[in-house]
């Protein structure tokens, strides 16, 4: 299906397709949430489909959820948590040099890992959110 269609059938709306490759099941699924997501899987399908809670206009509505959706949430949090702590501070210099700019964004990795590692290791031991070093600070020391 188009997006436009998608979207006409309403939030929570899929279509699946199943290939196979080989010996290997593909499937293909599609999604409307506030926008079309496609996923793409040889481990899980749409089925079973779940309810999750989604805001329509103030209120709160439950809506069909393929089960390679919630998957692909529960186990790719921490890559969008990296990626967004790397885009607060990320390191300003510029180069033509391709390997400077990976070379710096490795490091920005390393340091916001360490950061995330800090932060585990404080809760561990009870320290308080406010005596935790926010990123910037843990930053600028490392600097």
């Amino acid at each position: 299906m188009s997006d436009v269609e998608l979207k006409r059938t309403g939030h929570g709306s899929f279509e699946q397709k199943i290939a196979v490759v080989g010996e290997t099941i593909l499937h293909v699924v599609k999604w409307y949430d506030n926008r079309s997501v496609t996923l793409l899987s040889d481990y899980i399908g749409a089925s079973p489909v779940t309810e999750v809670e989604r805001w329509d206009q103030k209120v709160i509505t439950k809506v069909p959820c393929p089960a390679v959706v919630k998957e692909y949430n529960k186990n790719m949090g921490g890559v969008d948590l990296l990626d967004s702590l790397i885009a607060l501070y990320r390191n300003k210099i510029r180069s033509k040099k391709w390997y400077h700019r990976l070379v710096l964004h490795l490091l920005d990795i390393t340091i916001v890992t360490a950061r995330l590692l800090y932060r585990r290791d404080c809760d561990g031991t009870g320290m308080r959110k406010e005596e935790q070093m926010r990123l910037y600070r843990f930053k600028s020391y490392i600097a």
